[in-house]
């Protein structure tokens, strides 16, 4: 189970590079003679921060506090990895996974809003027993029927929000093509984000009506609770309407994209959300290069569920479900299992 949860920081870890790609080259057009000491860098850090991080009051951090406490570590006699080290703890402070140092031997990143947690998921279990051998792999999306005795249910696997989920319909037209499947399991554990486009992609399909799903709130000045008014964001219907009982599966290791998934989806009717909070990570995040070509990535913006509550921290499940050491004994996910009651008794 461990090595799942390594497999998923892999993932996580190599989309930052994309940032150091981007370092690299903005470090190129800088000026000749940048300030680049440590003393400099550090107040760089800190007030692009303090200026424009969104999440210091729901998380009641004192970010002033904190650079009292750090700025007596900065000398000028730092190497570059010490100075890096500085800086990585004081990031820790904001318990942000999408906050992130990348300098070319490093990347900083904050992993807790996963690794504290149950994994609720074996994938060797759904490899073999849910799948099976002939599931269909369609963009992002491994799907198939699960025949449960004399009922069936239809099964979609996501893992990333970074692949295409465009090809919806092939497998939702393929459910409906079997009039004896119940409803539909879209299993999204261990899918640690990506574009949000596929977010409104795949939940397009299960909504009959626009309805309002997300506010959006952006920084516009330097003050910690600065921010536009509420940016109304809506669902809207795409395609032929997938009327049956669904049920998303989450754990801790959904983040970004994927709680922003399991935040539109809970604001519709036919859905019913089980399994673990997630893991949160509802900023959007940008880049800034630092005088020294370091580049540091944060959020400036903060989004909410329709009735305005943060999900940075997680999304709740409409029912807390758990693997069971003894459903994974005997080759079931707990989950699933659940998942189909529910849908039985729709």
């Amino acid at each position: 189970m461990k090595a799942e949860y390594i497999k998923i920081l892999k993932n996580l870890f190599f989309a930052f590079l994309c940032p150091l790609a981007l370092a690299n080259c903005e470090k190129a057009l800088m000026p000749n003679n940048p300030k680049n000491d440590p003393k400099s860098n550090f107040e760089d850090l800190w007030t692009i921060l303090d200026e424009k991080y969104s999440y210091f009051k729901l998380k009641n951090i004192d970010w002033d506090d904190i650079k009292k406490k750090t700025e007596p570590l900065i000398k000028s006699s730092l190497s570059k990895s010490q100075e890096f080290k500085i800086y990585e703890q004081m990031l820790l402070n904001l318990k942000d996974g999408h906050v992130n140092l990348v300098s070319s031997f490093n990347i900083s990143r904050y992993w807790d809003w996963m690794l504290n947690y149950p994994y609720n998921i074996n994938e060797e279990v759904i490899d073999k027993y849910y799948l099976e051998k002939n599931y269909f792999i369609s963009g992002g999306l491994n799907f198939r029927i699960i025949n449960k005795g004399s009922k069936k249910y239809g099964y979609i696997q996501y893992k990333s929000f970074k692949k295409s989920a465009i090809n919806i319909s092939l497998a939702t037209n393929y459910f409906e093509s079997d009039k004896n499947v119940k409803g539909l399991i879209i299993d999204i554990r261990n899918n640690g984000g990506g574009y949000l486009q596929n977010v409104y992609n795949l939940a397009s399909k299960f909504t009959d009506k626009r309805r309002l799903v997300l506010k959006f709130f952006y920084k516009n000045g330097k003050n910690h609770d600065s921010f536009t008014p509420a940016k109304d964001d809506y669902l809207e219907p795409k395609g032929k309407y997938y009327p049956k009982p669904v049920v998303l599966l989450t754990n801790r290791a959904c983040y970004s994209a994927a709680s922003f998934f399991a935040v539109v989806m809970k604001e519709l009717p036919n859905v019913t959300v089980i399994g673990d909070k997630t893991g949160g990570g509802a900023g959007l995040p940008v880049e800034h290069t630092m005088t020294n070509g370091w580049v540091i990535r944060f959020t400036t913006s903060r989004t909410t569920d329709a009735r305005g509550k943060d999900f940075e921290m997680g999304v709740e499940p409409d029912k807390y479900v758990f693997l069971k050491s003894e459903d994974t004994q005997n080759n079931l996910d707990t989950l699933i299992e659940e998942a189909m009651k529910i849908i039985d008794q729709k």
